[in-house]
Order: C-alpha cells, then sequence, then structure tokens
C-alpha cells in the first residue's frame, strides 16, 4: 500500500535515497496464534520492512518472536522506509510521536 516515493540526494554517501510512505489500514491489530512481527506488518502495511518501526511502537513485546492470540498491538498511523541505494539498507521512520515520548 505504498503511497508515495520521494528521490533526494544523500548529502552524505552522494546516492540517491527511495522514501516510500505507508500508510496503515487499521489502528491496532489484534494478534492471531503464531503471529510474528513481519506478518503483522505485511498484513497491515504491505511491506515486511515496517516491522522494525511497529516493534519501536510497542516496546512491552519486542523481544516477542511469535505472538499468542488476542495480543493488541498498536499501529503507528504512517511509516517511511528511507532506503540508501548504495548500500541497500532500509531504515523505518514513524512519522508521528511516539506513545512513550
Amino acid at each position: 500500500m505504498c503511497c508515495n516515493h520521494n528521490l533526494y540526494p544523500d548529502t552524505i554517501n552522494g546516492c540517491f535515497v527511495v522514501m516510500p510512505t505507508y500508510k496503515s489500514r487499521f489502528k491496532s491489530w489484534l494478534t492471531n496464534q503464531g503471529d510474528i512481527w513481519d506478518i503483522i506488518a505485511i498484513e497491515c502495511y504491505g511491506d515486511e520492512h515496517c516491522c522494525h518501526a511497529i516493534q519501536e511502537y510497542n516496546t512491552a513485546y519486542i523481544y516477542q518472536d511469535f505472538f499468542p492470540a488476542n495480543i493488541r498491538i498498536m499501529l503507528p498511523e504512517e511509516i517511511t522506509i528511507e532506503e540508501n541505494l548504495k548500500t541497500g539498507i532500509k531504515i523505518p521512520k514513524v512519522q508521528e510521536a511516539l506513545p512513550w515520548r
């Protein structure tokens, strides 16, 4: 569900960075038995790279690998993925204030 792509020069590495912005279809996610972070990210944002931003948004469950049923996961409204085209590294950025800040 990518809705926006931006290209801009990376002043440190001299290469371009792609910044797709993903909007969640939901405000929260109620887990099913066996859910993992990537599956939640794909279901809610359409991209598994968003899972790190979801983890940052839910620090109480950050070390949870597999979820039991009926755990409420809060979702950021919008996540931007910055990709360094030279290194291929993708970094998720949450666009809103995190709940504990």
